[in-house]
């Protein structure tokens, strides 16, 4: 793009107008975090339920011709359920789009569906395309969200997507916690979390200034519902395993996979979700299991009082990286910068 001002030419500048922030209701906390670390007020919403169970969400004050980040976190922890806050986040876009927003960019810390991804069987539906059609029919021009379980899944977006890592703020956390330990080992759940867990290893290897092996856990089905850890191919003996996934529920694939890594003689394993969604069952197994400690982000957001209760739990936050990543998209910079080395 070119533009003339006073005669100066300026090239590769694009305006789209005063930056301003807004949440949901839901995701306020996470919110106010992001904004607290940029330095940065984040403005009003009206955010609501009517008694017969309608949504409604829109911004509380002019947003005409501004930089419009709408945060909106899409999981079912909490007190609403997460199509209740896709529907507020499309009714809010199309909200901002009818008040003459100059761009509008759904920050979506968790971004639901994203496992719905195929076809896997006759009749399946495409969910998260059609999740991102009704995001970008109704005025979204930008996605900024955080590790998803298929990345390749942003093609279902016609519009720039840009996908966020935790590894670089879960690294500065481990760094201090692994500095004594002879072997680490990042070791992949299953199959699909290799290069997540590649990545993890890599940036292990570089801060603590030696080499971090990869193991990969191979599942067997047992079910159409159940898998089972059945093979690791890797050596994880007399290893500390770091199992990192995008995201959990039950916590069953963590465990498994430390199971079977203690049986090929691991002395001790920490688990890493970037997206924590684990039911109350699901944070009982964890915290029954053989596992020493399960970090999680804040993109699913959970008071301190959780973390106290459940000390095997530990919070990593990132929302000064989604701070940063909001920033930069504003004023047209790179964001390769917060994850790249």
């Amino acid at each position: 793009m070119i533009i003339y001002i006073n005669e100066i030419l300026i090239i590769g500048f694009m305006y789209h107008g005063e930056l301003r922030i807004f949440a949901l209701e839901s995701t306020r906390d996470f919110g106010e975090e992001v904004c607290k670390n940029i330095r940065h007020k984040l403005r009003s919403s009206i955010d609501k339920n009517f008694p017969d169970g309608e949504s409604y969400a829109q911004p509380a004050e002019d947003v005409r011709g501004k930089d419009v980040f709408v945060i909106q976190s899409l999981h079912n922890i909490g007190e609403e359920r997460v199509d209740t806050k896709l529907a507020k986040l499309i009714i809010y876009n199309i909200a901002a789009l009818r008040a003459s927003a100059g761009r509008i960019t759904n920050v979506i810390p968790y971004h639901a569906y994203t496992r719905q991804d195929r076809k896997a069987q006759s009749r399946a539906p495409l969910s998260f395309k059609a999740m991102a059609k009704a995001l970008v029919a109704n005025g979204a021009n930008r996605i900024l969200s955080m590790d998803w379980h298929n990345p390749a899944v942003e093609n279902a977006y016609d519009i720039p997507v840009d996908l966020l890592s935790p590894v670089k703020e879960i690294t500065s956390y481990l760094k201090t916690r692994l500095e004594d330990e002879e072997k680490i080992v990042a070791l992949a759940p299953d199959v699909g979390a290799t290069s997540r867990n590649e990545y993890l290893a890599h940036r292990l290897s570089k801060s603590l200034e030696r080499e971090v092996d990869l193991a990969v856990t191979f599942k067997k089905r047992k079910d159409e519902k159940q898998t089972n850890a059945a093979k690791i191919i890797g050596d994880v003996d007399g290893a500390i395993v770091i199992i990192y996934d995008d995201e959990s529920v039950t916590g069953s694939s963590l465990i498994g996979a430390f199971e079977l890594a203690k049986k090929m003689g691991a002395k001790r394993g920490i688990a890493i979700v970037t997206h924590g969604k684990f039911t109350d069952e699901g944070i009982s197994r964890l915290k029954n299991s053989d596992l020493e400690e399960i970090i999680v982000t804040d993109t699913v957001w959970r008071p301190a009082s959780f973390f106290k209760e459940h000390s095997k739990f530990t919070n990593v936050s990132v929302a000064q990286l989604f701070g940063e990543a909001i920033q930069r998209i504003h004023n047209s910079e790179s964001i390769s910068c917060l994850f790249d080395e």
